[in-house]
């Protein structure tokens, strides 16, 4: 937790506060954090190079540091991979 120490945040917090601080220091990105099972996940669309792309992101607070796992597709084709997505989330062990 160094770094979230340096920049004067809270070690302590739960996943969910450090997802709304990754939203936060993304200009642009409005999205609602939910929680999973103690971990944080959320969702945008991003335009880029005129294409709309979706992301999908999952924020775990493990025993000493945050992690984020990233995923993004075309948002035309985000429902098709959606479900692809969230069984390799739950492969994840964060320790």
């Amino acid at each position: 937790f160094y770094d979230v120490l340096s920049a004067g945040m809270d070690a302590n917090m739960p996943a969910s506060e450090y997802a709304k601080l990754v939203i936060e220091a993304d200009d642009g990105v409005q999205a609602t954090v939910l929680d999973k099972g103690g971990n944080a996940y959320f969702e945008y669309v991003k335009e880029m190079d005129g294409e709309q792309y979706r992301y999908f992101v999952y924020a775990y607070r493990g025993s000493g540091a945050y992690y984020l796992l990233q995923f993004c597709c075309n948002d035309i084709e985000a429902d098709f991979y959606r479900e692809a997505f969230e069984q390799i989330e739950k492969s994840v062990e964060i320790k």
